[in-house]
C-alpha cells in the first residue's frame, strides 16, 4: 500500500496547495505568476529568471497535475505493494 498511499497523498497535497482561481484566468491566481519576493527586489537577475521559468512551467503543466491518477496505474501500484509485503 505504500506506493498507492504516497501517490494519493501527493495528489491531495497538490490540490490543497492550489490557490482559488488558479488556472482559471481569475484575478488573484489565474496568471500563474509568482509575486516578486524580497530577493527579486534586490535585483538578483538569476532569481527573477528562475521564478519566471518556474511560473511558466507551473501554468503549463497545472492541467496535468490536476488530472486524477488512472485506475490502471493505481491497480498496478496496489499489486506492487502486495508483492513487496510478501517479501
Amino acid at each position: 500500500m505504500a506506493f498507492m498511499n504516497i501517490a494519493k497523498a501527493n495528489m491531495s497535497k497538490r490540490r490543497r496547495q492550489r490557490r482559488p482561481g488558479a488556472g482559471k484566468g481569475e484575478e488573484g491566481g489565474g496568471s500563474g505568476r509568482v509575486p516578486p519576493g524580497p530577493d527579486a527586489a534586490a535585483g538578483d537577475p538569476d532569481l527573477v529568471v528562475n521564478r519566471h521559468i518556474g511560473s511558466g512551467l507551473r501554468s503549463l503543466f497545472q492541467e496535468v497535475v490536476d488530472q486524477p491518477i488512472p485506475k490502471k496505474l493505481l491497480d498496478l501500484l496496489e499489486k506492487l505493494d502486495r508483492k513487496e509485503g510478501k517479501d
